[in-house]
This record gives C-alpha cells, structure tokens and sequence, in this order.
C-alpha cells in the first residue's frame, strides 16, 4: 500500500502531495504504542455507537484480532515506504527515458509499472527491507497490546511486564531466545533483498565483481 500510494501521487498535484507528506511525517514519528491505544478507542467509539463489536479477545487467534493486529504493525512501514520509495521514483523521473516515456503518450501509472519501478527496483528493495526491520521493532508492543500470542508478546511478558497486577516473573533464558530469532528473521530477510538487490541491478553485480578482483 505504501509503495502504491508512493507512485501514484506522482501524477497527482503539488497540494495532494504536500498533504500526504505532513500525515506520513505525523504517522511516521508516532509511538506504535500510540497508535494501537487509537486504534482501541476506536473500536470502543464503534461499539458505543453502533453496538457492534469489532474488536477480538486477548489470547484469541481469529481474523479480527489478525486485522486489527496487522493494521497498527503496518502503518509505520507503509509510511515509511511511502516517503522512501516516492523519493526514489522521484530521483528516476528526471531521467530522460521518463520524459521520452511520457512523450509517446503513456499513462503516468504505465510509466511507473514499465520504468520506473523496473529502474529504481533495487533501491526500493532496500526500503522495503528497512521498513520490514520496523515492522519487526513494533511486533512485541503490538502483539502485547492487543493480546495476540505470538512471540512478540512472548517476550514482552519475558521480561516482567503483565497485565493487570500478575507478579513480575523474569525469564531471561526465553528472552534472549526469542531475540535470537527475530534476529534470525531480519539477517534472512536482509540476505533475501540482497540477492533480489544483485538480480535487479546488474551494476551491483559488476561492483561486487570488482571488489572481489581487489
């Protein structure tokens, strides 16, 4: 979604783009805590209002908690994705393909999917896999404050947090390997975008060539 909304504006005016600039800045300097105690008051205007209730049980796994959950995780990524991966399809408009591109009459979304996704591919690669890395920095709060029993709560509660007035238990031993494995997952994925990186731009490839020949 943010990679989307990053190419589509784009083609959209000056005024949108300055909109949508300041609320990826307020979203993106917002605590994840913040923003799940929102998306809660959300639900409880919805369920005062209406009397419907969308929210799910804590330790419950269903769809809507998955929702929910999913939600709060990806607002900072998305954004970040969003300001990153605009600037880099911004840095690749001023090339004269682009201006060629739209000469013969292409449709700005056509431009973005034939060329500039195509071009800018392995440095969009790279915010993606930053953005992933905060997503991963946000999964204990999350999951703790929505209850969901993943190891992101697993931890939070490892190192002596509870709800409600339960005693401090502190367990080290399952904390640092829980850290063990989200570490695991980020080096797995930051070797996966590398070699996508390598794939998509041929210029990485001839530099890691030259160094190796160094």
């Amino acid at each position: 979604a943010g990679l989307r909304a990053g190419s589509a504006v784009g083609g959209l005016g000056d005024r949108v783009v300055l909109g949508n600039e300041r609320t990826g800045a307020v979203l993106l300097v917002s605590p994840t805590s913040l923003l799940a105690l929102l998306v809660q008051e959300l639900q409880a205007i919805i369920c005062g209002k209406t009397g419907l209730v969308v929210a799910a049980g804590y330790g419950d796994v269903n769809a809507v908690q998955i929702f929910w959950a999913s939600v709060v995780l990806a607002i900072r990524p998305a954004t970040y994705l969003y300001r990153h991966g605009r600037a880099v399809l911004e840095r690749e408009t001023a090339e004269d393909y682009v201006r060629t591109a739209e000469a013969k009459g292409l449709e700005w979304s056509d431009v973005v999917r034939r060329h500039l996704l195509r071009a800018g591919g392995s440095a969009l690669v790279a915010t993606w896999s930053n953005s992933f890395r905060l997503m991963i920095g946000s999964l204990p709060l999350v999951e703790y404050f929505f209850g969901y029993p993943g190891l992101g709560r697993i931890l939070v509660q490892s190192i002596g947090i509870h709800y409600g007035v339960k005693p401090v238990v502190l367990r080290g031993d399952i904390a640092i390997g829980l850290v063990v494995i989200l570490a695991l997952v980020l080096i797995t994925v930051e070797m996966v975008a590398g070699g996508v990186q390598r794939w998509l731009d041929p210029r990485l490839r001839t530099l890691e060539a030259a160094t190796e020949g160094w």
